[in-house]
């Protein structure tokens, strides 16, 4: 009886070509997956070092027409994606509260803090920046004076981040994290607010030696009021180094909530630039003595958002990364990355506008 050779099955061209891509698709897979390929791939190290820093997405209002700059340049969409990386690796943390400024504890870090009226945004701003807003740390209320002690918040710090060492019998509690800085909530001053509250504030910003930068927080559809008036003229005449940041923004630029036209925001948005030309008028009066505010306003909204995005919050965090010397270059990348971690070293307290013109 003959043999019956088996029937080879008919496949048509285009199945065979639809499984040989299949075949090289596995095989390129299987190559990439594989141990020994990996580790001849340069990409071993860690990802920090090699990744590049990937722009964050363009904001619904960019910072040259939200902010008002005239001595300083906005930051560039790299230096704000460097911003974003700092601010949560690793995530902002709680470190202490003081009734009093003899309280805070010692530190090597850098400090900047955040000032304003009662009421007029400075903790939601904060869990903003801090990327806290569903789970926020730091205390807010529509009531005003919910602040009521300085609170401390630590912000990079490298591994470990910036933390408390807490009190021993041979040392007092002290804050460390080298590469990071310290961010203070001050209690807000007006109503609500208590007269030793501006004692205590005052004395923080005459004396603390790790202060940067003090951020003075204006509502931005109110403007400066008799308070801040008063804090600006003596941070000025002790050459304490200020800026101001115009807070709740979203009543002037989105009023209603709503998405509007363009033609309709550009009028919004030149009627915010004529705010910050008043209020800068006032920051920086010819011939007068004393150290000015910063050149530049901040314009940010802690409720307003687009596609997740809160108005203006990357340039406060850039702001803030900039007075205590952590910035980048403009693109993203520091300027020796050798340097893991960096040392602020701590500037003693100009007590008068005098004694800096007399250094």
């Amino acid at each position: 009886m003959p043999s019956i050779r088996p029937r080879t099955p008919f496949i048509c061209a285009q199945c065979t070509r639809a499984l040989r891509s299949r075949r090289s698709a596995s095989s390129r897979n299987a190559h990439t997956s594989s141990p020994a390929a990996y580790s001849k791939d340069k990409v071993s190290a860690k990802p920090d070092e090699t990744a590049q820093p990937v722009p964050p997405r363009p904001s619904v209002v960019p910072l040259q027409k939200l902010n008002y700059y005239w001595e300083t340049i906005p930051p560039t969409s790299r230096q704000l994606a460097y911003t974003s990386q700092f601010f949560h690796n690793p995530n902002p943390n709680f470190l202490c509260s003081a009734n009093a400024f003899r309280e805070f504890p010692l530190s090597d870090v850098p400090e900047v803090a955040f000032l304003g009226r009662s009421n007029v945004g400075k903790s939601s701003l904060l869990n903003a920046v801090f990327g806290r807003h569903n789970k926020p740390i730091a205390h807010t209320s529509s009531k005003p004076g919910r602040t009521k002690t300085m609170n401390a918040f630590g912000i990079g710090g490298g591994e470990y981040g910036v933390r408390l060492l807490q009190k021993t019998q041979q040392e007092h509690p002290k804050v460390i994290g080298r590469g990071g800085l310290v961010v203070v909530d001050m209690p807000g001053y007006g109503k609500g607010s208590r007269e030793a509250w501006g004692t205590e504030i005052l004395k923080y910003l005459r004396e603390r030696r790790q202060m940067r930068r003090a951020f003075l927080l204006v509502d931005a559809e109110h403007g400066l009021k008799p308070g801040d008036l008063q804090i600006l003229d003596i941070m000025q005449q002790n050459a304490t180094p200020h800026q101001v940041i115009l807070s709740k923004v979203d009543k002037i630029i989105s009023p209603n909530g709503r998405e509007t036209s363009q033609r309709v925001m550009d009028k919004r948005l030149k009627h915010l630039r004529e705010v910050c030309d008043s209020i800068r008028k006032v920051l920086q009066p010819h011939g007068q003595r004393g150290l000015s505010a910063l050149g530049e306003i901040l314009a940010c909204s802690s409720e307003y958002s687009h596609q997740g995005e809160r108005l203006g919050i990357d340039g406060v965090r850039w702001a803030v990364l900039q007075a205590v010397g952590l910035g980048c270059g403009t693109d993203g990348f520091l300027r020796n990355p050798d340097i893991k971690e960096a040392a602020m070293p701590i500037i003693p307290p100009i007590k008068s506008a005098q004694m800096a013109k007399e250094q």
